[in-house]
């Protein structure tokens, strides 16, 4: 069983309280993490500056799940996906993803074509394990 740590007051206010963890929290979180050998991370491009945060933290084998939301202004697909990839490979300071989900079901079915091939060559690439859709309505 893996536990896995949900980062989205890592980035901006959020939750019950609709608070962001502070720095000091942050570093025991970080450090409770560490202790444990606690590495699974689940995030997001539109969480502020999260995935910055999970890239700080000593982790070894960090685990990253993220989610990508297509931007609501049209743009090349191809082009936004690979630098979304790109970026929060380079803010999370990993290699690969272990998962990477699409946060609108709409998004990979209107696009499915582009997606798919998409999905496809960041497999091939040795860039993402796992991928998947983050599900909000029927």
């Amino acid at each position: 069983m893996n536990l896995t740590i949900g980062c989205a007051q890592f980035g901006f206010k959020y939750g019950f309280k609709k608070n962001k963890i502070t720095k000091t929290d942050l570093k025991k979180i970080s450090e409770t993490l560490k202790k444990n050998n606690l590495r699974f991370f689940d995030t997001a491009i539109t969480y502020g500056n999260s995935e910055k945060v999970i890239g700080n933290f000593d982790t070894k084998n960090k685990k990253i799940i993220t989610k990508i939301i297509l931007p609501k202004k049209k743009v090349n697909l191809e082009h936004w996906y690979k630098n979304i990839i790109s970026n929060s490979l380079n803010n999370l300071k990993v290699k690969k993803l272990y998962g990477l989900l699409f946060h609108k079901t709409s998004d990979i079915i209107d696009n499915k074509d582009i997606f798919l091939n998409l999905i496809y060559e960041s497999k091939k690439k040795n860039l993402v394990s796992n991928i998947g859709i983050s599900v909000y309505d029927i």
